[in-house]
């Protein structure tokens, strides 16, 4: 049975109900490699939560308009294509030069106005969060490149040390590690300004693996030639610290968006050989020969479990897995893993598979049909994701479990 609503359609069969609702019209057809490079590229964006996109409009003299939902909004780019960097419902945040500026900069454009963030030569990563993009550029002044922030936590752009460490945290403050004449500050700033400056007695040779805060305290993952550890602080003046001590090696240190939730990647030997171990709270959640990169972990929404997804080998050069303290799914020979959902029990709940040419989501166990391009994939009362269908950009939500 199918029941329609304004660019939407919502589908009930034996073993499916949800609804697949229209978020963009492409004018055709694209093959799944174009659609990715589009993405990649910031030609094609989608909001968080998968209602929103921005798109490009290309107009005469180079002028390069972009789009929301279809809409032109209120600014012009010229020059090397613009990049969308952040779409929501009402806006489309964007790097790029401004048609009649000498400089690019970061904008935000609505179908109204346009304002200008910050001047920028180059964009240097995005952390997003639940408030909104958290954004690092490069900037060049009086021959000397710092690093400027903008976040919607702070009133105005944040200047750091190119060598800072950045995390931000669930209050949508952001937390700093910067180091300064020799000595390695600890700072938070926000819309009241800087607060909890602390220098920290740690060598500028020691290396930072992870920075973030973990049950109202802040977590930072250290590791020097001798040993590793991750060193716990309180506000200053309360005079209480504690250090976890890591054994093996530590490679890389997470907390959860939350902060209930903190995990660390350890590289030890034992019986001989050298394995890794996944560490979360404090417990092992998974041990072997495999390799994880920085982004490939992911939180429930209640931030107790995490899920990995691994490569085998020391080196990551053997297929994929998905892993958590209970499971190991194997990816099936000719297929890899782009997305994948972990719920607040412990257990994928969803994730998006690929053959090289098409994308499948799988929902608790149930196949959804082969799409030119899936991604996006969240949690959010029931399970969503953004596909391509024919030539249109839909965001399909699967409310099967959740019936």
């Amino acid at each position: 049975m199918l029941a329609c609503c304004a660019k939407a359609v919502e589908v009930r069969q034996s073993a499916f109900h949800g609804l697949y609702q229209h978020v963009l019209h492409l004018g055709e057809a694209l093959h799944h490699d174009r659609i990715r490079a589009m993405l990649a590229s910031g030609e094609l964006i989608v909001s968080a939560d998968g209602r929103s996109a921005a798109s490009w409009m290309f107009g005469p003299s180079g002028l390069i308009w972009p789009c929301l939902n279809g809409q032109q909004l209120s600014a012009a780019f010229i020059g090397d294509r613009p990049v969308a960097l952040w779409v929501d419902g009402s806006s489309v945040i964007i790097f790029g030069r401004l048609a009649g500026e000498n400089r690019s900069a970061i904008v935000r454009v609505t179908t109204q106005s346009i304002q200008t963030l910050c001047q920028a030569d180059d964009v240097l990563g995005i952390q997003y969060g639940p408030a909104g993009p958290v954004i690092f550029a490069r900037h060049r002044q009086d021959e000397m490149d710092i690093c400027r922030i903008v976040s919607p936590g702070l009133p105005d752009v944040l200047h750091v040390n190119m060598r800072a460490i950045v995390s931000g945290l669930q209050d949508q403050r952001l937390l700093v590690l910067e180091p300064i004449a020799g000595m390695r500050y600890r700072y938070t700033v926000g819309r009241g300004g800087f607060e909890d400056w602390y220098p920290l007695p740690i060598s500028c040779s020691t290396e930072i693996t992870g920075l973030g805060r973990w049950r109202r305290r802040y977590a930072i993952g250290l590791r020097t030639e001798d040993h590793s550890f991750v060193q716990l602080f309180n506000a200053p003046g309360n005079g209480r610290e504690r250090v976890l001590s890591v054994e093996g090696i530590l490679e890389r240190m997470w907390t959860s968006p939350d902060e209930k939730g903190l995990a660390y990647l350890v590289r030890v030997s034992t019986e001989g050989k050298t394995v890794r171990r996944l560490v979360m709270n404090c417990g092992v959640q998974f041990e072997g020969l495999f390799a994880l990169g920085a982004g490939d972990l992911a939180w429930s929404p209640n931030g107790v479990w995490c899920m990995a997804c691994i490569h085998a080998g020391l080196q990551g050069d053997g297929p994929m897995s998905l892993v958590t303290h209970r499971q190991n799914i194997q990816a099936k020979p000719g297929h890899f893993f782009v997305d994948f959902v972990v719920g607040n029990r412990g257990r994928l709940d969803a994730w998006i598979e690929s053959n090289g040419r098409f994308r499948r989501a799988i929902v608790n166990s149930r196949r959804h049909d082969a799409l030119e391009y899936a991604w996006n994939l969240r949690p959010d009362g029931s399970i969503s994701y953004n596909g391509v269908v024919g030539d249109v950009v839909m965001l399909i939500t699967d409310r099967t479990h959740a019936t």
